[in-house]
């Protein structure tokens, strides 16, 4: 049996161009034969790929592509030279028959399709949209009732990818498939958007009920999922923007437009985050990445802990372990009921058994539905207060005390204004002559500034008591610190230290002694700031 090849216009063809025809090149070479070109023809191309990678180790992706396309199709040339070097043996016409005479079965009547299929726009990779539904009843829910195709360019250049069965032996009766049906799709990735030939595969026996079946290639799902128009890469350039990187949709959906060429909608790219934090939520969960987490620990540690954005909304319970730094799960609650808390506390008692690891810890604020239902469930395992939580509580009377005198400061310390808005207007009503020349000239800064303050030049002595009024005035607004470092004691402290330097620049301009008033200086009122 002769073998032949396709021949140089038929491996250039259009794939919109009708089905496959039966090859019309040469005959196929020897297997050696094909062994030494591909030899050949690899190391003539090993100098170019490395020095590829040397200069742009981005391009990695791509030359691994070029590399397994031009392998497999000296692949078909040793398969068909096999095929041909087999087809001499006089045993194998007897097998040929066996496979030729079943095949040859009365093919249907072509049937005339409704539809036509456009050029660039195919239903395959659709995109979902939200409609605003109005129920009956008046009331009004975005609902998701279908589906829209990606509308693709007509001037998009698409690379063309090409997918097999791999395993094509029949799983009802072991026989070889055939090709039966093509599916193409188009979806975009990182290095450019991609049209896919799927060639489907099926059982040549009517009889088997495996030629009622379909098989699409097995690697497709590796490269997109059904239905989508964003390859792998894409999704996940999109899951890392979003949950590492903190983007908002419209800078991800310009950034993917800027530097990629893709256009995706923001509701579009809000249901692929939506998918990829069920993935990684999934992931977290996955029983066997959780006990190879944690194959070398010996105990647990767990704590709980609940985050209410605002008061009248939902509280998010967050279950950790601590000893591996890993959030285990988190659901929001409505009400902090003994019931629900403890559900969430018999969920971590089920993961901890499942890993088989002893739980040694609890560790949470301590509230009554946490320590009964920790009690209920782990009576044998210590809870211990947070230590956030308990400097937070420790530290109460001491934060209160320190607000009521923060208040009492604050109204020690008053009319700023007043005192700026007089510097601002003596420096307007001085004559322009009256300057000292070439004196240093200060701004008003933004702090030390009203609400909209006009353009002014002020004498030094100004710019002076500007900076000072702007000093105060950012000691008054500072509420940082925490319990360990009450804002109330801070301030008061550098309130302290802006009246040990008033205090020098008085004596200063008295011509009084520094030395003489120095130990005065730390602590020149501090006590008064407080009574």
């Amino acid at each position: 049996m002769e073998v032949r090849v396709e021949s140089e216009e038929q491996r250039d063809r259009d794939p919109h161009a009708g089905k496959r025809r039966r090859p019309d090149g040469p005959t196929a070479p020897a297997p050696a034969a094909v062994v030494d070109q591909t030899g050949r023809e690899f190391l003539a191309r090993e100098g170019e790929w490395l020095a590829r990678l040397v200069h742009d180790p981005t391009s990695f992706a791509a030359i691994e592509r070029e590399v397994h396309e031009h392998a497999r199709r000296l692949a078909d040339l040793y398969v068909a030279g096999l095929l041909a070097q087999a087809s001499e043996s006089p045993e194998a016409a007897r097998h040929v028959d066996q496979v030729i005479a079943p095949a040859e079965v009365p093919l249907r009547p072509v049937e005339k399709k409704a539809t036509v299929r456009q050029r660039a726009r195919i239903p395959a990779p659709a995109r979902l949209i939200s409609w605003l539904v109005c129920p009956i009843d008046g009331s009004q829910h975005p609902r998701e009732i279908g589906a829209m195709p990606y509308d693709w360019p007509e001037e998009t250049d698409f690379a063309s990818w090409e997918l097999d069965v791999t395993d094509r032996n029949c799983p009802s009766c072991g026989r070889m498939m055939h090709v039966c049906d093509h599916r193409y799709r188009r979806f975009h990735t990182l290095e450019g958007p991609v049209e896919l030939l799927c060639r489907l595969d099926h059982c040549p026996d009517p009889h088997c009920p495996g030629h009622k079946k379909t098989r699409s290639p097995e690697t497709e799902i590796t490269l997109a999922l059904p239905k989508w128009a964003i390859a792998w890469d894409v999704f996940c350039w999109i899951g890392h923007r979003r949950c590492s990187r903190h983007m908002a949709i419209p800078t991800i959906r310009s950034e993917l437009l800027d530097d990629y060429g893709i256009k995706l909608s923001e509701d579009a790219i809000d249901r692929y985050i939506r998918r990829y934090q069920v993935m990684l939520a999934a992931r977290q969960q996955d029983p066997e990445s959780l006990r190879r987490h944690y194959a070398d620990t010996a105990e647990l540690i767990l704590c709980i802990d609940g985050l209410q954005p605002e008061k009248g909304h939902e509280t998010l319970y967050v279950v950790r372990e601590l000893t591996g730094k890993r959030v285990w799960f988190a659901e929001p609650l409505l009400s902090a009921t003994a019931p629900e808390v403890r559900r969430l506390i018999v969920k971590a008692k089920g993961w901890a058994e499942s890993l088989g690891k002893p739980v040694a810890l609890w560790l949470s604020d301590r509230q009554d539905a946490l320590v009964t239902g920790i009690e209920a469930e782990f009576p044998e395992v210590p809870h211990r207060y947070c230590d956030n939580h308990f400097l937070r509580d420790l530290a109460k009377p001491v934060t209160e005390a320190d607000s009521h005198a923060k208040v009492r400061m604050r109204k020690k310390v008053r009319g700023l204004r007043a005192i700026e808005q007089a510097v601002l207007a003596r420096s307007k009503a001085e004559p322009s002559d009256d300057r000292t020349p070439g004196g240093p000239q200060a701004t008003v800064t933004a702090a030390a500034a009203t609400a909209d303050p006009p353009p002014a030049v002020v004498d030094p002595a100004g710019a002076v008591v500007l900076d000072y009024c702007a000093a105060v005035r950012g000691i008054l607004n500072d509420d940082q610190g925490g319990p360990l470092h009450p804002p109330g004691l801070r301030m008061a402290e550098a309130l302290g230290e802006v009246h040990a330097s008033l205090r020098r620049d008085l004596d200063e301009k008295k011509g009084g002694s520094r030395r003489n008033n120095s130990a005065a200086w730390p602590d020149a009122s501090r006590p008064a700031w407080t009574k």
